[in-house]
């Protein structure tokens, strides 16, 4: 009874946990890739510029790779302690903290990232940045508004089908 009772509780931990790493991703999800060719071209970055990103990309690639090694060996070692008989509360408590503090260091480091990514661009570069972003916001809202659609059509022609069916037997 009190391994079901930990397990429960530590499942929630992990849930609301997990709920932070969302909103993470969302805000990932709105960032503009400053070095896909057409924006390089439509931002009209210098080699200097070009070279200062790619160093740049470069040096977040390698850290994202300890950071998410570090979160995922935190994971593994929630799911060691979820599946053993003994769970104590101290170290459920303790190995949350760790993986909310990697995914805090990955929420961070890409934060700096971008930061500095925005600093290579000049102000009117930045201006520039910001209309593409909004641009690319917009579609990405009619690409969403059209898949919805889509997905009701589908929806829609289902119920029918069934309907038919139904009024067919």
């Amino acid at each position: 009874m009190k391994h079901k009772f930990f397990a429960i509780i530590f499942t929630a931990i992990l849930f609301f946990a997990s709920q932070a790493n969302l909103v993470a991703q969302e805000v990932e999800e709105e960032d503009v890739d400053i070095q896909h060719p057409e924006i390089m071209q439509e931002l009209k970055l210098t080699d200097t510029q070009k070279d200062k990103l790619f160093s740049l990309r470069t040096e977040f690639q390698k850290k994202m790779v300890d950071l998410k090694a570090e979160l995922q060996k935190n994971m593994i070692s929630v799911r060691e302690l979820r599946n053993s008989d003994n769970i104590n509360r101290k170290e459920v408590l303790a190995l949350t903290d760790k993986i909310n503090d990697s995914r805090n260091k990955i929420a961070i480091a890409r934060a700096n990232h971008l930061m500095d990514m925005y600093e290579v661009l000049t102000p009117d570069q930045r201006a520039q940045l910001k209309k593409i972003k909004g641009k690319m916001h917009r579609m990405g809202k009619m690409k969403h508004r059209k898949e919805m659609m889509r997905g009701k059509c589908e929806k829609m022609k289902d119920r029918d089908r069934d309907r038919d069916r139904e009024f067919n037997k």
